[in-house]
């Protein structure tokens, strides 16, 4: 058995609730649906961040040096 957070249990039994006809396992598939996106909205944001911060930094140093 594996011990979970509050969060994801909270998660998880909101799909279930929201899903009353669905077995545990067609539940426990949209909560991995559900986590997969969320994974890839926070790998995207990341890049973007790193981005923004590569962007950032070199704007800071030109602007310093004129």
């Amino acid at each position: 058995m594996k011990i979970t957070n509050q969060k994801e249990f909270n998660r998880f039994y909101t799909i279930m609730k929201n899903n009353p006809g669905n077995s545990v396992l067609e539940n426990h598939v949209l909560y991995a649906k559900e986590q997969a996106k969320e994974e890839a909205e926070s790998k995207r944001l990341a890049k973007s961040l790193e981005a923004n911060f590569g962007i950032w930094t070199k704007e800071f140093i030109t602007n310093k040096i004129k």
